[in-house]
């Protein structure tokens, strides 16, 4: 699971998951995969690791652990979550293979809550 306390919630047409928490927590990589892309928007980041041919986006990360070419296992800390405007902490996950997304829960060790 990539976060210890928090919750999932759909929004979107892309299936993406986003996790809340009332405090900021490292967020953890899903699988073993190689890191192809940590991009800077404001203070916010996204990483995206590749697992095979699936590619998973990381999305309002803060302090990124990461960067480009990294090789990470399963577990690794790769950031922190960050601040939203209602005062709690989240962050985003998309799933994709090509032009298709898929549910990132079903990538995850643990059952979601």
């Amino acid at each position: 699971f990539p976060v210890t306390i928090g919750s999932r919630d759909y929004h979107g047409y892309n299936k993406s998951m986003i996790f809340i928490s009332t405090k900021r927590e490292p967020i953890k990589s899903v699988h073993d995969g190689r890191v192809v892309l940590v991009s800077s928007y404001d203070e916010l980041n996204l990483i995206v690791v590749k697992y095979g041919h699936y590619f998973l986006c990381y999305a309002s990360i803060l302090n990124p652990k990461v960067k480009k070419g990294d090789w990470i296992s399963a577990g690794k800390v790769i950031g922190e979550l960050a601040k939203n405007c209602d005062d709690d902490f989240e962050f985003e996950l998309i799933l994709s293979l090509g032009q298709i997304d898929y549910d990132p829960a079903t990538w995850f060790k643990k059952s979601c809550p």
